[in-house]
């Protein structure tokens, strides 16, 4: 079963019991999947002239959400960047959206996941900078997942750091004093909820006044494990 078959037998139940509009780009993209390499899309002929054989492909749909086209360039893209690893020990950070915030996300996608990406970046970028986590500048990549297995919407965004910094002045490296220890994760949750509301109450008053208050009070959930 690939993900095409999967989409044709659940997407109408999801779109039936879909809480309000479905983004456009989310419509577009399930039509990419569910069209791509059929004879929706047209195809090519290719020939091969020295044995006058022919072979009829078609088209794919190139869209970023399908396995069949992306898989390929997220495996060069992971390639490119195990090429970029320094030699020490790695940490992988999650930071997860709580369940009350989950709609905004489905119907401010453009403007709230970047202000998540922003959150999170300048909630690690302050942490690691103190004396007694890392005491330097970090550098990192990050990623979003937007869906679990199972298709449920649940935003959160990974982060694999490397255990080393930059003093400010780009000359000397600094580690942590424990290298199974990088930066507490209640103090990322914490520090995350807070910049996103503040992020939010310049940028976007109108989103945050349709946010339910009890979602800056409570503890959100972010983890930080050794990744080798």
């Amino acid at each position: 079963m690939d993900f095409a078959q999967i989409l044709r037998e659940h997407w109408p139940a999801y779109v039936s019991a879909a809480r309000g509009p479905i983004p456009r780009r989310h419509w577009a993209a399930v039509e990419a999947v569910l069209t791509c390499r059929t004879p929706r899309r047209g195809g090519h002929v290719h020939i091969c002239r020295p044995c006058q054989r022919s072979q009829f492909i078609y088209h794919s749909c190139n869209h970023r959400a399908c396995p069949r086209c992306g898989g390929r360039d997220a495996a060069l893209w992971s390639r490119r960047q195990e090429a970029r690893l320094l030699p020490v020990p790695y940490y992988l950070l999650t930071v997860t959206i709580p369940a009350q915030l989950r709609d905004a996300f489905r119907l401010f996608p453009t403007e709230l996941y970047p202000a998540f990406f922003t959150a999170v970046s300048s909630s690690i970028k302050t942490l690691c900078t103190r004396t007694k986590y890392l005491g330097g500048q970090a550098a990192f990549i990050s990623v979003l997942h937007t869906w679990t297995r199972r298709m449920h919407l649940h935003p959160h965004i990974h982060t694999l750091i490397p255990a080393v910094g930059l003093s400010d002045t780009g000359s000397t490296l600094h580690h942590p004093r424990n290298e199974e220890y990088l930066i507490p994760h209640k103090a990322l949750a914490r520090a995350t909820r807070d910049a996103l509301r503040a992020l939010l109450k310049d940028t976007h008053p109108d989103i945050l006044a349709r946010i339910p208050p009890a979602v800056w009070s409570t503890d959100w959930v972010a983890q930080c494990q050794s990744a080798g």
